[in-house]
């Protein structure tokens, strides 16, 4: 299956396990890197966690200081496993600026939403409206999604302004959905410029997918650019 082109790289090969391409840094702690010879960043590096409350409609900084053990998985074997608090952060980051412990930070955790035509999220900032939804066609022979987009939409004023964020030429049936795309795995603002940030997975294959940060640029054209990523897969 060939990968469409996107107004931004989201599928830039990654050699290692857990690698990441940003100053910014994040990672769910479900997702930590496996056993590694060194570690995937200087783990001194100073983070918070983003943590929600009881009804999950708000989140809350707090610093995190980040380390982790070996553990014994049944399917995995010797691995590694982020050492987290009782309350569990949602996800960690370092490297925002603005970011720091003990701040209020509006979103909505979305899971692991698969957006496909069909679906969508929306949004509010203030008096900024977002929606995230995705474009294709089904082939009724193939079942496939073919010329499949995944797109951020803001609506402000009477204003609307639209940017690609992931494609690929196709996306086939796979259970009792599909193999590959955009999933939607958290939207808010998170460096508290009343605007739009977002982290979302992409793949093409079910057994790996990068898992990305896209925050907003200031005064750039993109609603979007990518602040971080790192990939995760099945290990060998």
């Amino acid at each position: 299956m060939k990968v469409g082109l996107t107004t931004i790289l989201l599928l830039l090969a990654l050699l290692s396990w857990g690698q990441t391409s940003s100053s910014i840094i994040f990672y769910y702690p479900e997702e930590w890197p496996t056993l590694y010879d060194e570690p995937p960043f200087d783990m001194t590096l100073p983070f918070v966690g983003i943590y929600p409350d009881k009804e999950w409609k708000s989140y809350t900084s707090r610093n995190f200081n980040v380390r982790d053990t070996t553990v014994e998985d049944q399917s995995l074997g010797t691995t590694t496993k982020l050492v987290i608090d009782s309350a569990g952060p949602l996800f960690i980051v370092s490297g925002i600026k603005g970011l720091k412990h003990n701040k209020n930070i509006p979103g909505m955790s979305t899971g692991r939403k698969k957006i496909i035509p069909g679906t969508s999220v929306s949004h509010k900032l203030g008096t900024k409206s977002y929606l995230i939804f995705a474009t294709g066609e089904i082939n009724k022979e193939s079942k496939r999604i073919e010329n499949y987009k995944v797109f951020v939409r803001k609506v402000e004023n009477n204003q609307k302004v639209e940017q690609l964020l992931f494609s690929l030429d196709a996306l086939s049936p796979w259970y009792d959905g599909y193999e590959g795309g955009g999933v939607l795995r958290w939207v808010g603002d998170l460096n508290g410029d009343n605007e739009l940030d977002l982290i979302m997975s992409t793949s093409h294959d079910y057994r790996a997918m990068e898992v990305i940060l896209l925050m907003s640029p200031g005064k750039e054209k993109n609603l979007v650019e990518e602040a971080g990523r790192y990939f995760w897969g099945a290990p060998n």
